[in-house]
């Protein structure tokens, strides 16, 4: 796929040792998320899981992402959850990764096909108020389209 994009990643790794500020807040949305699992016997699932420790928190999760590295379980484009995990998933985990989705309606379709009767998906996503749009300025590494008006958008590179 994208070397890149790859490399990119497989940098991040260990980010919450090295930014201090940010690990404590991926670390309290990882708890967050955990209060809000499904009991469900299936498989716990992280998608776009970059440089995520969230399987510190969440033990049986698997992680996954569009690059396999050091930190992934498995490669999966979010595209075929449903293909690949037909009524499997208990609990369907992203953290910031929905908006990067370039057609959102097939994946929540496909998304929806992974879940077991009761299952959950489970996101947490960034906002857009005045705060965020500051730091999006200052940080600078995501593009942050106010403009968009269509949630289909042509993506050349997940990232």
């Amino acid at each position: 796929m994208n070397k890149k994009g790859e490399l990119i990643t497989q940098n991040r790794i260990g980010f919450e040792r090295l930014n201090i500020a940010l690990g404590v807040l991926y670390k309290e949305w990882y708890e967050l998320i955990s209060k809000q699992l499904s009991n469900l016997e299936g498989i716990n699932l992280e998608l776009g899981c970059g440089a995520s420790f969230i399987d510190e928190i969440i033990k049986s999760i698997k992680k996954s992402d569009v690059f396999f590295n050091s930190n992934t379980d498995l490669k999966l484009d979010a595209m075929e959850v449903g293909i690949k995990f037909e009524n499997k998933i208990s609990n369907l985990i992203l953290v910031n990764v929905f908006h990067h989705i370039s057609n959102p309606e097939l994946f929540l379709r496909s998304a929806e096909k992974s879940l077991l009767s009761g299952g959950r998906i489970i996101m947490i996503e960034p906002s857009n108020n005045i705060w965020s749009r500051f730091v999006y300025k200052l940080v600078g590494h995501e593009k942050f389209d106010t403009s968009q008006i269509s949630w289909v958008f042509k993506s050349k590179d997940p990232l």
